[in-house]
């Protein structure tokens, strides 16, 4: 990580078109303005981890009881419910 020391009103270039101003400082804050081309996108890092999160969960499927009994039958037990010929 390269760390850059910048006072307000000062910007950072990157890769020739992006830019990074330091727009205000204090409070424990920092206010910065981003200037970049359309295709590149710009998120606050909370949001990608949000978004990584798993806030859903998939749908319980029905599982049938021919398919239920094959397992039991792997395992060597019967399920309670499922018939066993």
């Amino acid at each position: 990580m390269l760390v850059l020391s910048r006072k307000e009103n000062e910007t950072i270039v990157i890769d020739t078109n992006i830019r990074v101003t330091i727009l205000r400082c204090g409070n424990g804050r920092v206010r910065i303005g981003i200037q970049a081309p359309d295709e590149v996108s710009i998120k606050r890092s909370e949001l990608i981890e949000r978004e990584l999160e798993p806030t859903d969960f998939p749908p319980i499927m029905a599982v049938g009881t021919d398919l239920l009994s094959h397992s039991a039958d792997c395992l060597g037990t019967v399920p309670s419910g499922a018939g066993h010929a």
